[in-house]
């Protein structure tokens, strides 16, 4: 039993030399793993590095010009807005008879006429 002992205290040098080896060869590839990972490849699209920005700040009173675009941006979005929710409005005039709660249907002569509604109002607009 105390040879067992002895022979294991001899061991334990070695586990450890091996265990801090091992460690040392993990931080190593954890490394070259994270900067590849973190700096990307060389042949990498880098688009993700050039994300535009969603926010811009709002034009203070004296920029006139920025003022009118965000005005003029508005009132486009707004238009188109409106064009969609009139052609759902047209196309629920124009549904054919045999309706049902889940779908409803348009007939061809109906598509023709909405289609030259929604011409006249986007013409109008």
């Amino acid at each position: 039993m105390a040879n067992n002992k002895t022979a294991h205290r001899k061991d334990l040098p070695r586990e450890r030399l091996a265990s801090e080896e091992k460690r040392a060869e993990e931080t190593e590839l954890f490394t070259k793993y994270y900067s590849e990972r973190k700096g990307g490849e060389k042949g990498e699209d880098d688009s993700f590095k050039h994300i535009p920005c969603f926010y811009y700040r709002l034009p203070a009173e004296d920029e006139v010009l920025l003022q009118k675009l965000r005005e003029e941006s508005r009132a486009l979005q707004v238009r188109e807005h409106f064009i969609g929710l009139n052609l759902w409005f047209l196309l629920d005039m124009h549904q054919v008879p045999p309706t049902s709660a889940d779908e409803a249907m348009i007939s061809y002569e109906s598509f023709l006429k909405v289609g030259e509604k929604k011409r006249y109002c986007i013409l109008i607009l």
